[in-house]
């Protein structure tokens, strides 16, 4: 029991630690910053022509595109 009581108080201190690092980053970052860490997209967007919808503003958004990187001939995911 007293192992269990010490490991959750541990756990407790660790988790406020880190609770305090991530809000003094977010406090270092602009506006612009936020936004830009919630809007980033994966390789798999970038590297791939077709569609893809994403929420701005409370709507949905279609984007089409089209890659100009060649495709890959492997058959594998990247």
């Amino acid at each position: 029991m007293r192992t269990m009581l010490v490991l959750t108080l541990l756990l407790s201190v660790a988790a406020t630690r880190a609770q305090s690092s991530v809000d003094t980053l977010l406090s270092r970052m602009t506006l612009e910053e936020k936004i830009g860490q919630m809007t980033q997209v994966t390789i798999d967007v970038v590297l791939r022509p077709g569609t893809f919808t994403i929420g701005v503003g409370g709507e949905a958004v279609d984007f089409t595109y089209q890659s100009s990187r060649p495709a890959r001939s492997s058959g594998g995911r990247l």
